[in-house]
């Protein structure tokens, strides 16, 4: 059984592009972000090279807000 929980999170949904309920700094280029590996490892806490949903969560500000495109 697979949860679609991650869905309810407006990151996840508009940012992981491939639904592995994680999102990968080339996803957010994808996206037309224009994040640095910096700021993405920054964010990215426990260092495994993707954020996690508490991860873009907290992120929000830091990448989501002021690094992509609104739309």
């Amino acid at each position: 059984f697979v949860s679609n929980a991650f869905a309810d999170d407006w990151r996840m949904r508009k940012y992981d592009l491939n639904y592995d309920m994680v999102i990968e700094l080339s996803e957010l280029r994808e996206s037309g972000c224009r994040v640095s590996n910096h700021i993405f490892k920054h964010a990215d806490k426990n260092g495994d090279g993707v954020l996690n949903r508490r991860e873009a969560q907290k992120a929000s500000t830091l990448i989501f807000r002021n690094k992509c495109p609104r739309s």
